[in-house]
């Protein structure tokens, strides 16, 4: 008896965002996080759905969340941009 093997291609999945795979201005994070943080905006814009319910229901995050994302909105646009194959941002 011969037994086959089944051989199954390596698949890389890869994070899929809604915009698709468009590069993130790290500005406009920024500024829609000032003026909409509370509404979770700038997450909608990162193409974070789920993040940006989260802080649309929560009033981002009972305001916490919102004021912590203004500081480090260069720190999680270069992530998403990293993600999204742009490579590391530089300034």
């Amino acid at each position: 008896m011969s037994e086959t093997t089944e051989t199954k291609p390596q698949v890389n999945v890869t994070v899929q965002h809604f915009y698709g795979g468009r590069k993130i201005n790290a500005w406009a994070v920024f500024w829609l996080d000032g003026f909409f943080g509370f509404l979770g905006v700038h997450r909608f814009y990162m193409g974070q759905l789920g993040m940006g319910f989260l802080y649309l229901l929560t009033f981002g995050l009972f305001g916490i969340g919102a004021i912590v994302d203004l500081f480090i909105a260069w720190k999680i646009t270069r992530k998403e941009n990293e993600l999204r194959g742009y490579g590391r941002v530089t300034k």
